[in-house]
């Protein structure tokens, strides 16, 4: 299943949603923006009450969690995962004032693993997302890491589901092969349907509004 990312941002009361991407760590958006309701009504299929990610755009963009989006976005007939930038244990009581369904947010921004086992320990719906760069997975303080062995790490805290950026499409076949064989709940994100050779159950693809 194809899962939609709207890239969203707030502007005064009102939520819009425009073209957007991942980079190696960062979130680029572009074009004319449409109605945050207006994207996610072409972009959901509500029979099928798949999830919708709202990428929280402001928060992301300024590296420091913010309630800007998180107060007023609603998404009717879908399970809504919300990305946001979580750095503590805290960002996370915030970010699950939302209603959100699920919780997603950069790995390589978590203060430390320390706090990952603090929010592994109070909610079992946090969804720790390894940006890649190079095909190397991004850590903290710039350094890089194999992905598997990222994977293995966030396994060993307890974090059975997670997700892989690969918005340079640089992370080989070989790989991708790999982690669908040892971590079958991972969910990749990426710019096109056409990455992974739909070897994912699921996989989170940005929604683009015409």
């Amino acid at each position: 299943m194809d899962i939609p990312a709207f890239f969203t941002s707030r502007t005064d009361d009102r939520l819009s949603v425009s073209c957007g991407r991942f980079t190696s760590t960062k979130t680029e958006h572009w074009g004319p923006a449409v109605p945050f309701n207006e994207a996610t009504g072409a972009g959901i299929i509500r029979e099928e009450r798949s999830p919708a990610v709202v990428v929280d755009v402001d928060s992301l963009e300024s590296k420091a969690f913010n309630e800007g989006v998180m107060k007023i976005m609603k998404v009717r007939g879908a399970d809504l995962w919300f990305m946001t930038y979580i750095e503590t244990v805290d960002d996370v009581f915030d970010a699950f004032n939302s209603g959100a369904d699920m919780l997603l947010a950069p790995y390589h921004v978590v203060e430390s693993d320390y706090e990952l086992e603090d929010i592994h320990s109070v909610s079992d719906s946090f969804i720790p997302v390894v940006f890649t760069h190079n095909g190397k997975g991004v850590m903290r303080n710039g350094r890089l890491g194999e992905v598997p062995d990222i994977l293995e790490s966030l396994s060993d805290l307890g974090f059975y589901r997670t997700c892989v950026v690969d918005g340079e499409e640089t992370i080989p076949d070989c790989i991708w092969e790999s982690l669908e064989d040892d971590y079958p709940s991972c969910i990749p994100i990426v710019d096109r349907a056409t990455v992974c050779n739909n070897r994912f159950r699921n996989r989170i693809i940005p929604f683009r509004p015409r």
